[in-house]
């Protein structure tokens, strides 16, 4: 079906936050130049008994100026102020809710978290299930974070070139960390580590498949990616996380035996 440039210039005026009557009345204004209302009626289809509240609305946008007379006639506002206008109002909005969008996060931050740390401290040995790409390196940003004794991890190159490439914080998380750090990939995945964390990682010369293992501090992520891509978001990921100080030393202590067998 084929658009005509008014219906366009109307449905553009929308997405800029115009209801339909308002952008039928301004484009029909700028096509005639001058009009009272009952001939922005006949240009634009307004119902006559809402015509005056369209207008009345316009104006008090700035986008429309009355001209005094018996009857009263409209003038549109030089288009170019108009969108000028719409767009600082629309900049203007969204930093309000910007501001309030934080404000609110504050408020609930303050008294969510210390209920859940409360909460979390309780749980000496728990286990998660996680699903989703998102959620999972979510929890994995969230462990290597309040981490403050080990982490070792063995990553696929695809793991690997993920968390590197969307989630920055990560990388400045490990450099900044003085604790005992271990990060172990395949061969062809050495190329893809920053110069920062060269020191902090090895190869691992036996095929782990599709699995990634984290063990940080009491804690233990096995998340296996579907498909193992370099995608952000993937909602068929799966991962499992074990808080448990005996499972956690046994695995760090399994994989330091895998590197030694490796070395050998």
């Amino acid at each position: 079906m084929v658009i005509s440039m008014r219906e366009e210039l109307i449905n553009k005026l929308k997405e800029l936050g115009l209801t339909t009557y308002e952008a039928k009345a301004y484009v029909a204004l700028v096509l005639r130049g001058v009009a009272t209302a009952s001939e922005i009626c006949d240009l634009s289809g307004i119902p006559y008994t809402r015509i005056y509240d369209v207008l009345a609305s316009l104006v008090n946008k700035g986008m429309v100026v009355t001209i005094p007379g018996r009857p009263i006639k409209y003038k549109a506002i030089d288009p170019r102020r108009v969108l000028e206008n719409l767009r600082e109002e629309i900049i203007n909005e969204y930093n309000r809710k910007i501001k309030t969008t934080e404000r609110i996060m504050q408020e609930l931050l303050s008294g969510l978290v210390p209920i859940y740390e409360r909460r979390s401290q309780n749980l000496r040995e728990s286990i998660l299930l996680l699903r989703g790409r998102r959620t999972i390196h979510d929890m994995i940003m969230s462990l290597f974070e309040h981490s403050h004794k080990r982490i070792a991890c063995i990553l696929t190159h695809n793991t690997l070139v993920r968390l590197i490439r969307y989630r920055p914080r990560i990388q400045r998380l490990l450099n900044n960390k003085d604790h005992d750090i271990k990060i172990y990939v395949p061969r062809e995945a050495i190329e893809d580590i920053p110069s920062s964390l060269s020191s902090k990682t090895d190869v691992i010369e036996e095929d782990v498949k599709q699995l990634n293992i984290f063990v940080v501090d009491e804690h233990v992520l096995i998340y296996e990616p579907i498909p193992d891509d370099v995608s952000p978001n993937s909602s068929y990921d799966t991962a499992y996380v074990i808080r448990s100080k005996a499972f956690s030393d046994y695995m760090f202590e399994r994989i330091a035996c895998v590197m030694k067998r490796g070395r050998k």
